[in-house]
């Protein structure tokens, strides 16, 4: 059984931890700026959505796609390695939850699956033929 002078002991000295992190001025620093930049992010992509629908017309799902369109025309082009793998990660992720919603309420007949399997599919083939031109880099 722990004495009780042990819990206080272990709990100031966890306490006195977090007192001596906060010193650490370089360390702060970093947080704070990372703080910032997290707080610009979600900003931005909380509200450039909005914007592109009241101001340009551009529906919900039309963001998406312009990301999508960015990341082809800009990056992938070019042979960017990262976009590849954005590519395969948004995919992979798009499908996948398809394939596995699907599964879970029993909508797996025929074209119910195969149509997401396909998508898949023909994700991996996409990327598969330019992956030796663009991650042998």
């Amino acid at each position: 059984m722990l004495k009780s002078h042990t819990i206080s002991t272990a709990s100031d000295q966890l306490l006195g931890g977090n007192f001596k992190v906060g010193r650490d001025v370089l360390f702060m620093t970093f947080m704070f700026a990372s703080i910032l930049m997290t707080l610009a992010y979600i900003q931005m992509n909380t509200t450039l959505p909005v914007f592109l629908r009241d101001v340009h017309g551009i529906p919900d799902q039309g963001y998406g796609y312009l990301l999508i369109l960015f990341i082809t025309q800009k990056s992938y082009r070019k042979g960017e390695k990262w976009s590849w793998y954005a590519l395969l990660k948004a995919g992979v992720i798009t499908w996948g939850s398809l394939i596995g919603y699907r599964v879970a309420i029993g909508y797996v007949e025929s074209v119910g699956i195969a149509t997401p399997i396909l998508g898949l599919a023909l994700l991996f083939i996409g990327l598969a033929l330019p992956a030796r031109a663009i991650l042998g880099k």
